[in-house]
């Protein structure tokens, strides 16, 4: 909100301030069969 006001009071046009939110995941591939925090494992995607 604080960030968006600065904008607008420094002249930016409201039409061309986009706000979004990220949308992704990552998936992994566990190394074995240890569980938990810090766990050894391979990025397998991407999305």
């Amino acid at each position: 909100d604080g960030l968006v006001k600065l904008w607008l009071s420094l002249g930016v046009p409201r039409q061309k301030i986009l706000i979004g939110i990220p949308a992704y995941g990552r998936s992994f591939t566990l190394a074995s069969r240890q569980k938990g925090l810090h766990a050894p494992g391979s990025v397998f995607c991407l999305f």
